[in-house]
Protein backbone atom coordinates (compact mmCIF):
# COMPACT_ATOMS: atom_id res chain seq x y z
CA UNK A 1 0.00 0.00 0.00
CA UNK A 2 1.41 3.54 -0.89
CA UNK A 3 0.09 6.64 0.72
CA UNK A 4 -2.17 8.56 -1.54
CA UNK A 5 -0.58 12.32 -0.89
CA UNK A 6 3.29 11.59 -1.14
CA UNK A 7 3.41 8.08 -2.54
CA UNK A 8 5.59 6.47 0.06
CA UNK A 9 5.07 3.04 1.15
CA UNK A 10 3.29 1.52 4.10
CA UNK A 11 5.24 0.04 6.27
CA UNK A 12 4.50 -2.92 8.55
CA UNK A 13 2.79 -2.29 11.99
CA UNK A 14 5.30 -3.63 14.53
CA UNK A 15 3.05 -3.13 17.64
CA UNK A 16 2.27 -5.20 20.24
CA UNK A 17 -0.67 -7.03 20.69
CA UNK A 18 -2.14 -6.55 17.57
CA UNK A 19 -2.49 -10.45 17.41
CA UNK A 20 -4.82 -9.74 20.28
CA UNK A 21 -6.84 -8.20 17.94
CA UNK A 22 -10.02 -9.49 16.16
CA UNK A 23 -8.62 -10.53 12.14
CA UNK A 24 -11.25 -7.91 10.81
CA UNK A 25 -9.09 -4.99 12.91
CA UNK A 26 -5.55 -6.63 12.34
CA UNK A 27 -6.13 -6.19 8.91
CA UNK A 28 -7.14 -2.84 8.55
CA UNK A 29 -4.45 -1.44 10.96
CA UNK A 30 -1.80 -3.99 9.79
CA UNK A 31 0.07 -1.97 7.70
CA UNK A 32 0.40 2.18 8.67
CA UNK A 33 1.43 4.78 6.83
CA UNK A 34 5.32 5.98 7.14
CA UNK A 35 4.52 9.89 7.05
CA UNK A 36 2.45 11.70 8.34
CA UNK A 37 -0.09 13.27 5.45
CA UNK A 38 -2.85 11.60 7.11
CA UNK A 39 -2.55 14.01 10.04
CA UNK A 40 -1.46 16.95 8.01
CA UNK A 41 -4.73 16.30 5.87
CA UNK A 42 -6.64 15.91 8.94
CA UNK A 43 -5.47 19.31 10.52
CA UNK A 44 -6.07 20.78 7.26
CA UNK A 45 -9.88 19.58 7.37
CA UNK A 46 -10.36 20.62 11.03
CA UNK A 47 -8.87 24.54 9.91
CA UNK A 48 -10.94 24.38 6.96
CA UNK A 49 -14.39 23.37 9.15
CA UNK A 50 -13.52 26.04 11.52
CA UNK A 51 -13.19 29.08 8.81
CA UNK A 52 -16.48 27.23 7.11
CA UNK A 53 -17.86 27.74 10.73
CA UNK A 54 -16.62 31.20 10.97
CA UNK A 55 -17.48 32.37 7.72
CA UNK A 56 -21.11 30.70 8.63
CA UNK A 57 -21.34 32.51 12.00
CA UNK A 58 -20.45 36.09 10.43
CA UNK A 59 -22.54 35.17 7.64
CA UNK A 60 -25.50 35.07 10.05
CA UNK A 61 -24.35 37.97 12.14
CA UNK A 62 -24.64 40.03 9.22
CA UNK A 63 -28.04 38.91 8.21
CA UNK A 64 -29.33 39.68 11.35
CA UNK A 65 -28.14 43.25 11.86
CA UNK A 66 -29.45 43.58 8.36
CA UNK A 67 -32.68 42.60 9.32
CA UNK A 68 -32.71 44.19 12.34
CA UNK A 69 -31.52 47.86 10.08
CA UNK A 70 -34.52 46.57 7.73
CA UNK A 71 -36.59 47.04 10.73
CA UNK A 72 -35.68 49.68 11.70
CA UNK A 73 -35.66 51.54 8.53
CA UNK A 74 -39.26 50.74 8.01
CA UNK A 75 -40.32 51.48 11.76
CA UNK A 76 -38.90 55.05 11.39
CA UNK A 77 -40.56 54.86 7.40
CA UNK A 78 -43.73 54.28 9.51
CA UNK A 79 -43.13 56.49 12.34
CA UNK A 80 -42.60 59.70 9.86
CA UNK A 81 -45.70 58.74 7.73
CA UNK A 82 -48.00 58.85 10.76
CA UNK A 83 -46.39 61.76 12.31
CA UNK A 84 -46.85 63.26 8.87
CA UNK A 85 -50.25 62.44 8.06
CA UNK A 86 -50.77 63.61 12.42
CA UNK A 87 -49.12 66.86 11.27
CA UNK A 88 -51.57 67.42 8.57
CA UNK A 89 -54.66 66.80 10.80
CA UNK A 90 -53.38 68.77 13.08
CA UNK A 91 -52.93 71.61 10.60
CA UNK A 92 -56.53 71.22 8.77
CA UNK A 93 -58.14 70.89 12.18
CA UNK A 94 -56.64 74.53 13.50
CA UNK A 95 -57.82 76.71 10.20
CA UNK A 96 -61.61 75.28 11.44
CA UNK A 97 -61.82 78.29 14.36
CA UNK A 98 -60.58 80.76 11.63
CA UNK A 99 -62.62 79.08 8.74
CA UNK A 100 -66.05 79.49 11.46
CA UNK A 101 -65.16 83.00 12.29
CA UNK A 102 -64.81 84.08 9.09
CA UNK A 103 -67.92 82.15 7.76
CA UNK A 104 -69.46 84.64 10.91
CA UNK A 105 -67.95 87.46 9.63
CA UNK A 106 -69.19 87.30 5.89
CA UNK A 107 -72.84 86.25 7.05
CA UNK A 108 -73.07 89.79 9.29
CA UNK A 109 -71.80 91.49 7.08
CA UNK A 110 -73.88 90.43 4.28
CA UNK A 111 -76.99 90.97 6.30
CA UNK A 112 -79.14 94.14 4.85
CA UNK A 113 -80.34 96.83 7.16
CA UNK A 114 -83.19 95.79 8.79
CA UNK A 115 -81.51 92.57 9.72
CA UNK A 116 -78.27 93.98 10.95
CA UNK A 117 -79.63 96.52 13.00
CA UNK A 118 -82.29 93.89 14.24
CA UNK A 119 -78.63 92.04 15.72
CA UNK A 120 -76.81 94.71 17.18
CA UNK A 121 -79.55 97.15 18.78
CA UNK A 122 -80.53 94.62 21.22
CA UNK A 123 -77.11 94.30 22.44
CA UNK A 124 -76.63 98.22 22.29
CA UNK A 125 -79.82 98.53 24.45
CA UNK A 126 -78.45 96.18 27.15
CA UNK A 127 -74.94 98.15 27.13
CA UNK A 128 -76.70 101.41 27.40
CA UNK A 129 -78.88 100.28 30.34
CA UNK A 130 -75.74 98.39 32.69
CA UNK A 131 -72.92 100.58 31.43
CA UNK A 132 -73.82 103.90 30.02
CA UNK A 133 -77.27 104.93 31.01
CA UNK A 134 -75.88 108.47 30.69
CA UNK A 135 -75.67 108.38 26.78
CA UNK A 136 -78.00 107.64 24.21
CA UNK A 137 -79.10 104.34 22.68
CA UNK A 138 -78.22 105.54 19.27
CA UNK A 139 -75.19 106.92 20.36
CA UNK A 140 -73.91 103.63 22.30
CA UNK A 141 -75.11 101.67 19.28
CA UNK A 142 -73.07 103.87 16.54
CA UNK A 143 -69.71 102.97 18.75
CA UNK A 144 -71.11 99.43 18.86
CA UNK A 145 -70.96 98.83 15.14
CA UNK A 146 -67.25 100.40 15.25
CA UNK A 147 -66.16 98.17 17.67
CA UNK A 148 -67.86 94.90 16.08
CA UNK A 149 -65.79 96.02 12.94
CA UNK A 150 -62.61 96.09 14.94
CA UNK A 151 -63.19 92.87 16.89
CA UNK A 152 -64.09 90.45 14.38
CA UNK A 153 -60.91 91.66 12.38
CA UNK A 154 -59.05 91.41 15.28
CA UNK A 155 -59.90 87.89 16.10
CA UNK A 156 -59.91 86.69 12.48
CA UNK A 157 -56.29 87.76 11.98
CA UNK A 158 -55.31 86.50 15.07
CA UNK A 159 -57.01 82.62 14.57
CA UNK A 160 -55.61 82.89 10.61
CA UNK A 161 -51.79 83.52 12.07
CA UNK A 162 -52.11 80.83 14.60
CA UNK A 163 -53.57 78.37 11.44
CA UNK A 164 -51.03 79.47 9.09
CA UNK A 165 -48.18 79.17 11.50
CA UNK A 166 -48.23 75.10 10.99
CA UNK A 167 -47.42 75.27 7.40
CA UNK A 168 -44.51 78.47 7.63
CA UNK A 169 -42.53 80.07 9.69
CA UNK A 170 -44.50 82.69 12.38
CA UNK A 171 -43.29 85.84 10.68
CA UNK A 172 -43.91 84.94 7.01
CA UNK A 173 -47.68 83.65 8.21
CA UNK A 174 -47.97 86.91 10.28
CA UNK A 175 -47.38 88.72 6.69
CA UNK A 176 -49.28 86.65 4.62
CA UNK A 177 -52.62 87.44 7.25
CA UNK A 178 -52.00 90.62 7.22
CA UNK A 179 -51.58 90.48 3.31
CA UNK A 180 -55.01 88.77 3.10
CA UNK A 181 -57.23 90.14 5.68
CA UNK A 182 -56.53 93.90 4.55
CA UNK A 183 -57.80 92.64 0.62
CA UNK A 184 -60.54 91.52 2.98
CA UNK A 185 -61.19 94.06 4.97
CA UNK A 186 -61.97 96.62 1.95
CA UNK A 187 -63.44 94.09 -0.38
CA UNK A 188 -65.54 93.57 2.74
CA UNK A 189 -66.66 97.01 3.20
CA UNK A 190 -66.89 97.79 -0.63
CA UNK A 191 -69.50 95.25 -1.21
CA UNK A 192 -72.07 96.51 0.93
CA UNK A 193 -73.23 99.02 -1.82
CA UNK A 194 -74.88 95.85 -3.42
CA UNK A 195 -76.69 95.22 -0.50
CA UNK A 196 -80.18 96.89 0.77
CA UNK A 197 -80.14 99.30 3.42
CA UNK A 198 -76.01 98.91 3.79
CA UNK A 199 -73.47 101.73 2.84
CA UNK A 200 -69.66 101.43 2.16
CA UNK A 201 -68.07 104.03 4.37
CA UNK A 202 -64.20 104.06 4.32
CA UNK A 203 -63.34 104.60 7.53
CA UNK A 204 -64.83 101.52 8.69
CA UNK A 205 -62.80 99.74 6.27
CA UNK A 206 -59.71 101.49 8.32
CA UNK A 207 -60.97 100.38 11.21
CA UNK A 208 -61.26 97.05 9.90
CA UNK A 209 -57.41 97.18 8.77
CA UNK A 210 -56.39 98.57 12.16
CA UNK A 211 -58.08 95.50 13.82
CA UNK A 212 -56.29 93.13 11.41
CA UNK A 213 -52.78 95.10 12.22
CA UNK A 214 -53.65 94.65 15.84
CA UNK A 215 -54.45 91.26 15.69
CA UNK A 216 -51.68 90.24 13.87
CA UNK A 217 -48.85 92.18 15.80
CA UNK A 218 -50.52 90.31 18.92
CA UNK A 219 -50.33 86.96 18.10
CA UNK A 220 -47.16 87.25 16.61
CA UNK A 221 -45.57 88.60 19.85
CA UNK A 222 -47.24 86.01 21.93
CA UNK A 223 -45.67 83.24 19.46
CA UNK A 224 -42.36 85.29 19.49
CA UNK A 225 -42.51 85.35 23.68
CA UNK A 226 -43.23 81.58 23.48
CA UNK A 227 -40.25 80.43 21.09
CA UNK A 228 -37.86 82.99 22.84
CA UNK A 229 -39.17 80.99 26.65
CA UNK A 230 -38.46 78.57 25.12
CA UNK A 231 -35.20 79.07 23.60
CA UNK A 232 -36.40 77.86 19.87
CA UNK A 233 -36.43 81.56 17.98
CA UNK A 234 -33.35 80.30 15.63
CA UNK A 235 -36.54 77.92 14.13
Amino acid sequence: MKCQYCGKEYVKNEAEGLEYLPEFIRQHIEYIPACDCLEKKRLEEMEEEKRRQEAESIRNRVKRYRDISVMDSRFLKSNKKTNREKNRKLTMISFFPAIIWLILLLVLSSQNGPQTAATSLPMAEWIQQHFFPQDSVDYVHMYLRKWAHFIVYFIESGLLVLAMKNVMKAWKAACAVFGLCTILAIADEAHKVLIVGRHCQWDEAGINIVGVIMGVLLTWSILWLIRWARGTLED
